[in-house]
């Protein structure tokens, strides 16, 4: 009131040292006065009352502004710690951790996980669900959330690239221990086994379930890695468990072109490779360079192989038609009955693409008529099979034909198995449970084959057109 001649005597910062939770509701920044007639008091420093600079409290760091009140101006600097968390809407995990699940940002720098010590309440990351006051701590600053945990696919959009290599950046003169560096690639070897020194060196060699020594030597020749195999049943794992288990907690894609170099053994794509109680454990789709293709399931407890009855592939109780189903698939049908010593894949480019639907997964569908292709050579018998192939929780297998369409060669459902001997292994449980989770490549004694353009992405729709892998490693770490 200027009729009272009432002037401030002194202000200053009620504090200036902010510790925030930028997401939640932010504390006032207030100054304590004394005026002339001796009264006190608080008051909130508003918009109108700055002269000049700003505070900002979700913003971290030093701040220094002037501030006029009934007349007098003072600076103050304030300096703000700010912690936020990156999300609260995170995907289901298949293991009881918080690690890469909930992360915290501090002070704009790189975020790092919440452990398990910081949260108060309930909080499940197994479980998809809402989970309420969920009470987050770091040093001595509290703020609560409702946590949503959801599954990958709703976590993700459909087509998100997890991982995409196409060996652009090796160089001829690169040595296999250079190349598997490189690429962060690990040779696999059954422990305490011999690791043959061209193929990679300590550092880059890890336990693994090879089911020799560990023999593949990588080469890079004209934009292509080639894999070659001395001796043995050999192992490269290209992405690991911890990597893929976000993945493989939804359904996911991978897709590859393979080319046999040399040889006449298998080679396999194992989509789920670990190893467990000694033993490796997989599911993988192989196939030969004469056009033989087959799946191999094998867990701690069960082993699975077509046979001459037909299980698994469902596509031809011979070799002949398993080989033809391969060969015609890829677009190179040979005009003559099958040929086992005939390697009529040598040199031909197969474009394998592989489904892997988890087994939580509510995903399930016919093999469409498109994707049966030309099916004039098969059996009434096995057309019914094929027809009423599920493409449900499990692996399955397409070679790309030369029109750009997908051609079923290999499905593995354990829910459409018919066989009661069978089915009685192959459950949603050992699916889960007796099979890893990362990607390997097998290559077999005295065969050599290039890989080019590798693909994994999420969902089993088409591959992205963004190959950017960032957003997948930020989550996985």
């Amino acid at each position: 009131n200027p009729e009272l001649n009432i002037s401030v005597q002194s202000f200053e910062l009620v504090k200036d040292t902010f510790v925030v939770w930028t997401d939640s509701e932010l504390p006032d920044v207030e100054i304590s006065y004394v005026l002339s007639n001796g009264y006190q008091g608080v008051t909130k420093i508003n918009k109108s009352m700055i002269q000049s600079g700003e505070f900002d409290l979700t913003k971290a760091g030093a701040q220094t502004f002037k501030v006029k009140y009934l007349g007098t101006v003072k600076e103050f600097t304030i300096n703000v710690s700010t912690y936020a968390l990156v999300e609260t809407t995170v995907p289901v995990r298949a293991e009881a951790s918080t690690a890469a699940a909930l992360q915290l940002v501090v002070n704009g720098g790189d975020p790092i996980d919440v452990t398990p010590e910081m949260i108060t309440g309930t909080v499940d990351f197994t479980k998809v669900g809402e989970y309420k006051n969920v009470k987050v701590t770091y040093g001595e600053v509290s703020n609560t959330y409702t946590i949503n945990v959801v599954a990958l696919d709703e976590y993700f959009t459909e087509g998100t690239m997890i991982y995409s290599e196409d060996f652009s950046g090796l160089k001829a003169d690169m040595t296999s221990a250079e190349i598997y560096e490189a690429l962060g690639w690990k040779a696999l070897y059954k422990p305490g086994a011999t690791i043959n020194a061209n193929v990679s060196n300590e550092a880059t060699s890890i336990i693994g379930g090879a089911d020799t020594n560990c023999n593949i030597v990588a080469s890079a020749a004209n934009g292509e890695l080639v894999l070659t195999n001395g001796s043995g049943r050999n192992y490269v794992q290209i992405l690991s468990e911890e990597f893929l288990a976000l993945a493989a907690d939804g359904n996911y894609t991978i897709q590859l072109d393979m080319t046999f170099k040399s040889g006449s053994n298998w080679a396999s794509i194992a989509p789920r490779y670990g190893y467990l109680n000694s033993k490796s454990c997989y599911a993988a789709w192989r196939v030969k360079p004469n056009g033989y293709g087959q799946t191999e399931v094998q867990g701690s407890t069960l082993f699975l192989r077509p046979s001459s009855t037909g299980n698994l592939i469902r596509y031809g109780n011979t070799k002949a038609e398993n080989g033809w189903w391969c060969t015609r698939a890829a677009g190179w049908q040979d005009s003559t009955a099958y040929n086992s010593s005939k390697n009529i894949l040598m040199e031909k480019k197969l474009t394998v693409l592989m489904m892997i639907v988890n087994a939580d997964s509510e995903y399930s569908r016919l093999v469409t008529e498109a994707e049966m292709g030309d099916v004039s050579k098969l059996s009434e018998t096995w057309l019914e099979y094929y027809k009423n192939t599920n493409l449900g929780y499990g692996f399955h297998t397409f070679v790309i034909d030369e029109n750009g369409q997908r051609i079923l060669v290999s499905a593995w459902n354990p829910d459409a198995i018919y066989s009661a001997s069978e089915g009685a292994i192959c459950t949603r449980e050992n699916w889960a449970n007796q099979l890893g989770e990362a990607l390997a490549i097998c290559v077999n004694a005295s065969t050599a084959i290039s890989v080019d353009n590798i693909q994994v992405w999420t969902g089993l729709g088409e591959c992205p057109a963004d190959t950017s892998t960032d957003a997948y490693e930020a989550l996985v770490g």
